[in-house]
C-alpha cells in the first residue's frame, strides 16, 4: 500500500536514530528530472522532509545514472537540502541524543551528548574529532548538531565512510603525535582552509590514544590560535 510509505518512511527514520544507526533515503527523490531539467514540487518537498525527519543522507539513483540532466539533480537535490539545513539551525536548539544508546549507558554516546550540551551553551563554531574508525563521528552525528563537526582520521576508507554521516566532514590527515599535536593539527587546518578565525570557539573530542580504535572519552574547549587551550600540555 504506498499510502502507508510515508509513515513507514519516518517510522524507520526514528528507529534508526534511537539505535545509533546511519540511515540513507533513496526512494525516486527527484524521478521527474530523469527526462526534465527541474523537480516537482512534490519531490522538492520530499528530499526536505527527508531532512526534517534526520535521515544521515538522501540518495539519487536512475536521476544520475541514465537521467538526461545528472549534474542538474545533484545541484537540485544540495540546494533543497542546504536551505532546509539552514532553516532547522534557526529554530531553538534541543537535545536529541538516540534512545537506546542513552539506556546502555555506553560512554561514547553519553560523551557525544555532552558535546552537545557545551557547544550550545558556549555557541561554538565547531565540533573536530579524532575519530580513527568513524565511531566517535558516528555518535555525535545522532546529536541533532546544527554546526559542522569535522572527523579527522588517518584510514582512507573511514573517511569514505563518513561522508554518509549527518552533518558530518570527513578530513583525512596523518595521525598526531599527542592530543597537543592534534590542537595543533585543528588549528593549521581550520586557519589555512578559512573555516574558523582566530578566537573562534571548537570543540575538540578525541581519546588518549589517537590512531587506535577504541572508545572517545575526552572533550576540550578550543580558542582557534590560542596554543593554552585545547589539549595543550597532554603530551
Amino acid at each position: 500500500d504506498r499510502a502507508a510509505v510515508p509513515v513507514i518512511q519516518k517510522e524507520l527514520l526514528a528507529v534508526a536514530k534511537d539505535y545509533g544507526k546511519p540511515a540513507t533515503v533513496a526512494t525516486q527523490m527527484l524521478e521527474s528530472m530523469i527526462n526534465s531539467p527541474s523537480p516537482t514540487r512534490a519531490e522538492t518537498s520530499d528530499v526536505a522532509n527527508a531532512v526534517f525527519e534526520e535521515a544521515d543522507a538522501v540518495m539519487l539513483s536512475g536521476e544520475t545514472a541514465m537521467g538526461k540532466y545528472p549534474a542538474l539533480a545533484v545541484e537540485q537535490m544540495r540546494r533543497i537540502a542546504e536551505r532546509t539545513e539552514a532553516y532547522i539551525a534557526s529554530l531553538p536548539a534541543r537535545p536529541s541524543p538516540p534512545g537506546k544508546l542513552v539506556e546502555s549507558h555506553y560512554r561514547t554516546a553519553a560523551l557525544a551528548h555532552g558535546v552537545w550540551a557545551v557547544a550550545h551553551d558556549l555557541l561554538a563554531k565547531f565540533i573536530v574529532v579524532w575519530s580513527q574508525q568513524g565511531g566517535g563521528a558516528r555518535y555525535l552525528s545522532q546529536n541533532n548538531f546544527t554546526i559542522p563537526i569535522v572527523a579527522c582520521t588517518s584510514d582512507d576508507r573511514a573517511a569514505r565512510r563518513m561522508q554518509l554521516l549527518r552533518g558530518v566532514t570527513p578530513v583525512r590527515m596523518n595521525t598526531p603525535e599527542s592530543p597537543a599535536h592534534f590542537t595543533q593539527m585543528v588549528d593549521a587546518y581550520l586557519l589555512e582552509t578559512g573555516w574558523a578565525g582566530e578566537g573562534d570557539l571548537c570543540i575538540l573530542v578525541a581519546s588518549g590514544q589517537l590512531g587506535v580504535q577504541g572508545a572517545t572519552n575526552s572533550l576540550a574547549i578550543h580558542a582557534i590560535g590560542d596554543p593554552t587551550t585545547g589539549f595543550a600540555g597532554r603530551g
